[in-house]
């Protein structure tokens, strides 16, 4: 039993490490040796058959696809991975697009590329992410990582854990995604790859300005190892990649504040609009939590016709823009055996990413202004409309610096022959640092215009005469029609609406950890082996989101906020100033941007929204600047942050995790069939501290001409802001059981048991109190000039503060497969997810206290806090996942060269996510990121030379929303969607050769809705790219 067992294990070892050399040939050693004891009878004919062994190493496409397959064939979990045939040759443009290549993962998709990855239709918020087995911080809003900071090039395999077990960190309830890099000993080869690439974006080919269609991107790497007579084995790889290339993208939004609107009260009484149909006698609710009206405290939904209801956002844009990606990432790793018994190895991530872009938008200020002719769907959807707006001129100049340094050190010392003990130290920071500059030019008047929804994703808009007449209407009056194409067109008597603010998030992110195991071999008929372990990590992440600062015209003061030329009457007290500005911007701000192909492939391509002047934010801001007391001429410069940045949104939180498992390895047989797997359990405890800091809020009163009394309010006027702080901890029990059936050579029957968790991302945790105020507001909804309302001056609260426990699942996965051959398979496998936890948004009414003129007071009109509360709700994930593969190497030439690759992923849940905004009438929606059907599918040639290879991918819908970690908008949802990727080689010798990759072939948009699958909520479309380049290996 025991001969027989440990024939099984190096029987892996030589499946698992087919790609490489030297590891294929000591595995066949080994195995040789081992059976000789147990079959010496038989030792010389043995002999005899090894020396007619050919060993056939399989490179290429096939090869990758094959030593894929052994990755997951030999793996006692349910895993799906990709693994390179050779040094640099996972397929892909990034990391991000290769994860993709892997059965069940899928992406969100981010300029045209993807970037979250999710597992089996969960979004990536339930999944793990490791490199070489260690937790990867993250600079984005959660814990999902963006694989983009990985090279693909440098990358070795990827290993997707669908299952989990004790030993794997704990945090995925979907799954864990572990990338891991080349160990150059073990590789057993010294080999050097260059790569030059050039990088083309179709969209960019019919846009004028300063912009080009055209990037490049360069590879050095390369991977060195040798044998020393004193020192024993030593290697490294190292490997950098430098990016340069455009993201561009047309889009079409609205705001996330979706109002509900009904043109009918209950008994068919029509409602009047108004200027804002959401707050006025035909509002049902605000779309907003905490904003009134409210749904079920200000309104009630049987008091309106069903029918009648409609959904709008509060804005609408056009937008077009120039951009520009700068990445550098460079890997090294280094490995060490001194001595037969010591393998050490240390490696380095490194990543800096640089990205610029300039948007630069047509916006109606209000949709819901004076609205007429509603045509409204089935789903409450408006999908025609007339009114009334202010035309505005929106543009923004964005810098985004990420930085990512990772690296670890990794000892392991093999004791004795059955004892083993393995030390691992590892250390992950993320940075990130978004500057962006926006500006407004807005008209002082409201013009008519028609907004058409009609069998397009992006509606068409026309602007109409005074009579709401249109063009090739009778009686149109083409001179009171505005005209968006001019700057001028957006002056009355003289003036025109000036905005501009600075605003910035600092995020950074990490962590250090400490993780160490012991294994011990045993030889008995059931376990294999016992192994056990612990794991430290301390995560650090500050987030400092809430940074909006500018420079008052009046007195050049710093105001937390934006600033425009109507503050403090600036524009009336200074006329011959507000005209220079308003000039200074037409005559030196407007630059030669042309989008010649904006949404063309939708049905009215946008009508008028497509010709709209355009101008540089930055010149724009110096002509602000300009106008300052003291200044001395009109050149932007940065105004710098905050002189006091703290907020009650501010995020200072850490987290402390301490986990022990053990786990006892199975290797037996029942019956005639061998069993392998595990059973374990992972104890975690896990700490969090929060910093953060409680708002309050200053009002001041005035008397304006009209005697009436004006309420304008500050956050922090003083400086003075409570320090709030928060300590939680809880402790969780992970047991783990894996079974591998192995019937015969090619048919597998796994099965898998166990816990897991994931943990609210780090944001989640804040501790601190915040408000919403009048000068938060675009002044169509509250003007803090002209408000006269006492109760419009606070407008919403939040309070943070309640460290949430983590969602756990207690799951079963079953996995048939079958290995008809080395390079083929056909599976299924069947999962069954039980949740517990989540959270609920409470709402409760309570009394504050601001200081008015300098005395404190309770603030007459009790305000709405947003209170997030643990919830215990429970809820079911099932689904089945069926992946295929083949080379068809039975046929004859030239078609030996095809194979195909298939899977499919599908997913029930009955997971429900509240609707927070307008409960009631918008539904409820599923799991955050959860797609009922993920499906892809390959085919592929591979000859001599040549290689061609084509991806088809499809995700259908998902809730994504846009206000992580606690949604306060309506739901919104990203569209179901497929997307065709290709790839090409060709070799012109056996050292270099030729590549053609393409992304989005078929020039596939991103739609997202909001509320439900119509209402538009995003449009987003960014071309196809390609990628050529040359490759030389030596």
């Amino acid at each position: 039993m025991a001969t027989i067992n440990r024939l099984n294990k190096i029987s892996q070892v030589l499946r698992f490490h087919t790609g490489y050399r030297k590891n294929l040939l000591c595995a066949s050693t080994l195995l040789s040796a081992l059976a000789m004891p147990t079959m010496a009878a038989d030792a010389e004919q043995e002999n005899e058959k090894a020396e007619d062994v050919e060993v056939i190493e399989i490179k290429g496409l096939r090869g990758t696809m094959t030593r894929s397959l052994n990755e997951k064939k030999n793996n006692t979990a349910i895993v799906d991975a990709v693994a390179a045939s050779d040094f640099g040759e996972l397929p892909g443009l990034s990391l991000s697009d290769v994860i993709e290549n892997i059965a069940g993962a899928s992406g969100h998709r981010f300029k045209g590329s993807q970037n979250e990855i999710s597992i089996r239709g969960l979004g990536s918020y339930w999944g793990y992410s490791t490199f070489n087995g260690r937790t990867i911080t993250n600079a984005g809003p959660g814990r999902a990582v963006n694989f983009k900071k990985f090279p693909s090039e440098l990358v070795d395999k990827v290993v997707i854990y669908k299952s989990q077990q004790a030993d794997l960190v704990e945090g995925g309830t979907s799954g864990t995604i572990d990338v891991n890099s080349l160990r150059a000993v073990d590789y057993g080869d010294s080999q050097t790859t260059v790569q030059a690439a050039g990088i083309y974006n179709s969209y960019y080919e019919n846009v004028d300005g300063d912009v080009s269609p055209w990037g490049g991107k360069i590879v050095l790497s390369t991977v060195q190892q040798w044998e020393t007579e004193d020192f024993g084995e030593m290697g490294f790889t190292f490997g950098v990649n430098h990016t340069d290339s455009s993201n561009p993208e047309e889009n079409f939004g609205g705001s996330s504040q979706m109002g509900i609107c009904a043109l009918r009260a209950a008994d068919g009484t029509p409602l009047t609009g108004g200027s804002n149909c959401a707050t006025g006698p035909q509002g049902v609710s605000s779309g907003r939590v905490g904003r009134s009206p409210q749904l079920g405290f200000d309104t009630q939904l049987e008091d309106f016709d069903q029918s009648s209801i409609f959904y709008v956002p509060n804005d609408a844009y056009w937008r077009t823009g120039e951009d520009e990606e700068t990445r550098t990432g460079a890997v090294f790793t280094f490995q060490w055996k001194p001595t037969d018994d010591i393998d050490i190895n240390f490696d380095y991530e490194h990543s800096d990413l640089e990205y610029t872009e300039i948007r630069k938008e047509l916006a109606l200020d209000t949709r819901r202004d004076d609205l007429a002719d509603h045509i409204i769907s089935d789903d409450h959807t408006l999908l025609y409309a007339t009114g009334e707006a202010r035309p505005t001129l929106q543009g923004e100049n964005r810098n985004q610096v990420d930085e990512y340094r990772g690296g670890g050190l990794e000892i392991e010392y093999f004791a004795t022959q059955n004892l083993t003990l393995a030390l691992d130290l590892s250390y992950s920071e993320s940075y990130r640092y978004r500057l962006r500059d926006r500006t407004k030019f807005r008209s002082t008047e409201r013009y008519n215009y028609a907004l058409d929804f009609r069998g397009t994703n992006v509606p068409t808009l026309t602007w109409l005469d005074s009579n709401r007449l249109a063009p090739g209407e009778e009686g149109f009056n083409s001179t009171e029609a505005f005209d968006a194409s001019h700057m001028i067109n957006f002056v009355n008597n003289n003036h025109a609406y000036v905005e501009y603010r600075r605003t910035h998030e600092h995020r950074n992110d990490e962590i250090l950890a400490v993780n160490f195991d012991a294994e011990y071999s045993l030889d008995n008929d059931f376990f294999s082996g016992i192994k056990t372990g612990f794991r430290y990590s301390e995560e650090h992440l500050v987030d400092y989101i809430n940074n909006d600062v500018s420079l008052v015209l009046l007195d050049g003061s710093q105001r937390n906020g934006a600033s425009d030329n109507e503050d403090n009457d600036w524009d009336t007290l200074n006329p011959e100033a507000n005209l220079a500005l308003i000039n200074g911007i037409i005559n030196n701000c407007q630059f030669g941007h042309s989008n010649n192909v904006q949404f063309v492939e939708e049905p009215g391509a946008g009508g008028d929204a497509t010709r709209y002047a355009t101008y540089d934010s930055h010149c724009f801001i110096g002509q602000i600047l300009g106008q300052l007391p003291g200044a001395t001429g009109t050149d932007f410069y940065d105004i710098g942050e905050r002189a006091d940045g703290r907020d009650g949104g501010d995020r200072d939180v850490t987290e402390t995790i301490t986990a022990a498992y053990v786990m006892a390895n199975i290797d037996t047989e029942i019956g005639d069939i061998p069993v392998q797997g595990n059973i374990g359990v992972r104890v975690v405890k896990t700490e969090t501290e929060s910093d953060g800091w409680g708002d309050n809020v200053y009002i001041t009163s005035s008397i304006n001409e009209d005697g009436d009394t004006i309420w304008s309010s500050e956050i922090n006027q003083t400086g003075e802001i409570e320090k709030v702080e928060l300590n939680s901890s809880y402790t969780k029990v992970l047991p783990s059981m894996t079974l591998t059936f192995e019937v015969d050579d090619s048919f597998f029957i796994r099965t898998a048991v166990y816990e897991a968790m994931s943990r609210f991302q780090l944001n989640a945790m804040s501790a601190g109190v915040s408000y919403d105020i009048c000068e938060d507001e675009d002044d169509t909804i509250c003007d803090p000039e002209t408000n006269t309302d006492f109760s419009q001056v606070v407008r919403g609260a939040s309070a943070s503060g309640n460290h949430l426990d983590p969602y756990t699942s207690l799951n079963y996965d079953l996995s048939f497969e079958y290995y008809p051959s080395e390079d083929a398979a056909l599976t299924a496998a069947f999962y069954y997810k039980s949740f517990t936890g989540g959270y609920e948004t409470v709402l409760e009414q309570r009394d504050i206290t601001v200081n008015l003129d300098g005395e404190d007071i309770i603030y007459p009109y009790p305000q709405t806090f947003e209170v997030k509360q643990t919830s215990d709700d429970e809820s079911v994930i099932k689904g089945v996942e069926i992946t295929g593969q083949k080379h068809f190497v039975e046929l004859p030439e030239p078609f030996d060269g095809l194979g195909a690759k298939f899977a499919w992923n599908w997913a029930d849940s009955d997971f429900v996510t509240a609707e927070p905004a307008s409960p009631g009438i918008v539904p409820d929606a599923n799991l955050f990121g959860f797609s009922k059907n993920v499906a892809s599918a390959s085919v592929y040639w591979e000859g001599e030379d040549t290689t061609v290879r084509l991806l088809w991918k499809y995700r259908s819908k998902y809730f994504q929303p846009n206000s992580l970690p606690y949604p306060d908008r309506s739901h919104r949802y990203v569209q179901d969607a497929s997307y065709l990727n290709m790839s090409a080689k060709y070799k012109i010798n056996s050292n270099v050769s030729l590549f053609l990759k393409g992304l989005n072939l078929t020039n596939t948009p991103q739609v997202m809705t909001r509320g439900n699958d119509t209402t538009i909520a995003d449009y987003s479309r960014s071309g196809t790219k390609w990628e050529f380049g040359v490759k030389a290996k030596f």
